[in-house]
């Protein structure tokens, strides 16, 4: 049987999450505009690292 990854674990973390989503998205978006750039940064490559996306992408995406 193979090993778990990280990205696994966060995945099924993500998925089975009882928070309202809203707020959750609410709170991220929140953080990131009040990040500086090498936070936005962060966030960015750790969003590519669990999707293939950016959060940056996904927020311009969505406003498209």
């Amino acid at each position: 049987m193979e090993e778990e990854t990280l990205i696994d674990r966060v995945q099924t973390e993500m998925q089975s999450d009882d928070e309202d989503r809203e707020k959750q998205s609410a709170i991220l978006l929140s953080v990131y505009e009040q990040a500086d750039k090498k936070t936005k940064e962060a966030i960015n490559e750790v969003f590519i690292c669990l999707c293939g996306w950016s959060l940056d992408t996904l927020l311009n995406r969505k406003g498209s």
